[in-house]
Formats: structure tokens, sequence, C-alpha cells
């Protein structure tokens, strides 16, 4: 039981992202969208983040060349100026670890989504036509 609930939180923290969900039966009118997938504040914040990192390697991307042209002509590429910036990029490797589990944790604390990613897995790994209906 123990080893399926870790399981499930590692398909959590991995499984895709879910926008949508579509009943078995049609809200009445007066009544909310049942199909919208209200997510946690905690999945909200960790998506943002990982939104902020993917534009921050993306910008990176482009400028580490002229950077490392740059100090390499400023006489700055050295060892000890190499350690200190391992220590810095460390540090910055256990920011998206942190957020990571968080939104693994916001995930499997969302019933919907539990529901969603039993399915979804099921479906996967499981290709017959009778899992797919």
């Amino acid at each position: 039981m123990l080893k399926n609930q870790f399981f499930l939180f590692w398909q959590c923290i991995f499984g895709p992202k879910l926008y949508q969900t579509y009943p078995h039966i049609p809200p009445l009118p007066t009544r909310q969208p049942i199909h919208l997938y209200i997510r946690n504040t905690a999945e909200t914040l960790s998506d943002n983040v990982f939104l902020v990192l993917k534009i921050l390697l993306a910008t990176l991307r482009i400028l580490c060349p002229l950077c490392i042209l740059y100090f390499y002509y400023k006489g700055s590429l050295t060892y000890e100026n190499g350690i200190s910036f391992l220590q810095i990029s460390s540090c910055i490797v256990i920011i998206p670890m942190y957020f990571m589990l968080l939104r693994g944790i916001s995930r499997f604390i969302n019933p919907t989504y539990k529901i969603f990613i039993n399915e979804y897995f099921q479906v996967k790994y499981n290709p017959t036509q009778k899992a797919r209906q």
C-alpha cells in the first residue's frame, strides 16, 4: 500500500499538466461547470516558477557564449571563479527540485488529479482497446 502511494506521488510529480476533465453527466445550467480543473495555489505557483525558469534558460542559451567570451578576454576564467560558479549553480539547481516536490504534493492531495493520473497511466501501460474506452 505504501509502495503504491509512493509510486502515485512519483507520477504526480512527473505527470502531465491537467487542464480540464470531461464528466459523464453534464452539469445543470445553474451550476458551475465541473469539467474545469481547479489547481491548488501551490501547483499554480510551481507552474509559474517553471515558466520563469524556462524563459531564463532560453535567455542563457543565447547569452552564455557571449558571457564566456567576455570573461575570457577580461581574464576572469580562473579555477577559483569556476569553483564559485559551481557553488552558485548547485544552489540554483535546488530551486526547481523544491518546486517539483511542491507541485507533486499539491497534485497528490487533489482528488481530481489523482483520478486523472490513475486513468492516464492505466491507458498508457495497457494499450488494449478495452482500456481505452
